[in-house]
């Protein structure tokens, strides 16, 4: 890979957390914590008398999880918490800067 397709790859990643995490606070999730290692941020909110969490680590297009976050996920499985994948298609971002006008 030479350093044009990492830095495009670096941006399109970058916008792709970007968009998810704007989706998620459309969808009434507040963001407590962002940048760990092995996910990228962490969100809630209270529905009715529980407490919806996640970890989530956002992937764009078909980027696999890097060592440390299979790790993380498994650490989450064990310890019964919730580990989103939100992977971001193309499309999906095409169409979230489409719609909220392009840089």
């Amino acid at each position: 890979m030479n350093v044009k397709e990492f830095e495009k790859n670096m941006l399109l990643g970058k916008l792709a957390e970007i968009c998810s995490q704007q989706d998620k606070v459309e969808q009434g999730f507040s963001i407590l914590a962002k940048g760990g290692i092995g996910y990228d941020y962490f969100i809630a909110k209270v529905k009715g008398s529980e407490i919806l969490a996640y970890w989530v680590e956002c992937k764009y297009n078909s980027s696999p999880l890097t060592k440390s976050q299979r790790e993380f996920k498994t650490w989450c499985k064990k310890m019964n918490l919730n580990f989103l994948v939100d992977r971001i298609s193309p499309q999906r971002l095409q169409y979230w800067l489409d719609e909220r006008g392009t840089i």
